[in-house]
């Protein structure tokens, strides 16, 4: 009798929750090509609920051009359309037609509707293309990052120069473009703007007219200054791996984040001549913000770190830290320690598999850009952003993504960026987070 109540009541839990569980929405469509109606495949869909809070799922379309978004809560949503994330010829854009996401129409859903026939035909655009080389030498640079910035500061389309030199940005509107280049701690070339601008306002105006291709645009940089050094483990000298190394100038926003390899070392390229600090195991805590378990020279604190003075191109060596092992067994554990060694170690339990390398936030054009990277084996990423809210914590959405991530025309307010690693042994359970502001409302060059 008690067994059959339960079952009972159990069944009545379960119906009782059916109606809560399908009051979503779905919206579904297909992505074509403007000229001639060719399906596209690829293109990555993104529905964002507004006002915005948090990321929801985004998809991709198949091969006939056709997606589906369901599980949607009721609410509005601003619909994108990005060719980006495969390097698509086509023209990214929003809902219905829309380049900018305030100009898009909302799509509104209702609980438990399924909305069909919400379609994007898109237009192919046009190219900017050419040859990154040395100043001094000549010799092609391959490994730089470059961006088409449009005239309201926002990245257009983005990539990597080739080994050879060469590049080509696609997917781009008829309009004036600049061109932004950063060596990164990929190869050792300061950030500039073509052609040799230091800032966006000075940087050279480029007409595209889609679909057509701007050829010769051949950006010629100069070397960066470089720190480099190892981290090796406090008592043994063992090399640490994964661990946070950053150059952070005094008295400036700039820094500069990596980590160290498999034999303790690192490098941070591309520096801007200035006074730097460097922290060695660098970490971002809740409530105690960012932390370091050394500085240079040997210092506990920031505040006892020894400047480091550098300009291009110098390269400066030997900027060693040491790490304690926070891992290590204790003394009174070193009998049984002892015991286990004959026996193959167990997972480290390190920091999180996810590093963070870098964020540039741009406050006046709204514009957040992280790069990151995975320690060990990983097939994908996958991003959130939350936007914070007084005291309120929201849920962060995941969903995919690649590195570098960037986020465009972010209202003024708190943010929390959020990335984690996925691979075979599963995600990463402490995704790698960064908390910034936008404090000014984005607003046009000139």
């Amino acid at each position: 009798m008690m067994r059959w109540v339960l079952g009972l009541a159990v069944l009545v839990v379960a119906v009782g929750a059916m109606p809560a569980a399908a009051m979503a929405g779905s919206i579904s469509g297909a992505v074509t090509a403007e000229d001639g109606g060719a399906p596209i495949g690829g293109v990555e869909v993104c529905p964002r609920r507004e006002p915005y809070t948090v990321e929801t799922d985004c998809t991709f379309t198949n091969g006939s051009g056709g997606y589906g978004l369901t599980g949607l809560p009721e609410g509005d949503y601003l619909m994108h359309f990005s060719t980006e994330y495969n390097d698509l010829k086509y023209i990214s854009e929003f809902y219905d037609s829309k380049q900018y996401p305030w100009e898009a129409d909302l799509v509104h859903v209702n609980a438990d509707q399924n909305l069909t026939g919400f379609d994007a035909q898109l237009v192919e655009g046009g190219s900017i293309s050419g040859l990154v080389t040395d100043e001094g030498s000549g010799e092609r640079i391959g490994g730089v990052w470059i961006c088409a910035i449009d005239h309201e500061g926002i990245p257009a389309s983005c990539t990597h120069s080739e080994p050879n030199g060469e590049y080509r940005l696609s997917g781009l509107r008829s309009g004036e473009y600049n061109v932004e280049l950063e060596g990164g701690n990929r190869v050792n070339y300061l950030h500039e703007f073509y052609e040799d601008a230091e800032t966006w306002a000075a940087a050279e105006d480029i007409a595209v007219l889609a679909p057509n291709l701007v050829s010769g645009i051949d950006p010629v940089l100069a070397p960066g200054a470089e720190i480099l050094g190892h981290v090796t483990e406090v008592g043994s000298g063992s090399p640490v791996t994964g661990v946070t190394v950053c150059a952070e100038a005094l008295g400036s926003e700039y820094e500069d984040c990596t980590q160290t390899d498999s034999s303790g070392a690192y490098a941070l390229r591309s520096l801007p001549a200035h006074s730097y600090i460097v922290g060695f195991g660098i970490e971002y805590l809740p409530f105690f913000g960012r932390t370091a378990g050394q500085w240079w020279n040997g210092a506990s604190s920031r505040e006892d770190a020894t400047p480091i003075e550098i300009a291009p191109p110098e390269t400066r060596t030997g900027i060693d830290g040491q790490l304690v092992n926070r891992y290590l067994p204790r003394d009174d554990e070193a009998e049984e320690s002892s015991a286990r060694q004959s026996q193959p170690p167990p997972p480290r339990l390190a920091a999180p598999n996810t590093k963070l390398l870098r964020a540039r936030v741009l406050p006046r054009r709204g514009v957040a850009r992280f790069f990151f990277r995975a320690v060990g084996r990983a097939n994908r990423f996958e991003c959130a952003l939350v936007r914070r809210s007084g005291k309120r914590r929201k849920r962060a959405r995941f969903r995919r993504c690649r590195s570098p991530k960037t986020y465009r025309r972010l209202k003024p307010g708190r943010y929390v960026f959020a990335v984690r690693a996925k691979g075979p042994g599963g995600r990463d359970a402490k995704p790698a987070k960064r908390r910034f502001a936008i404090k000014r409302k984005p607003r046009r060059r000139g």
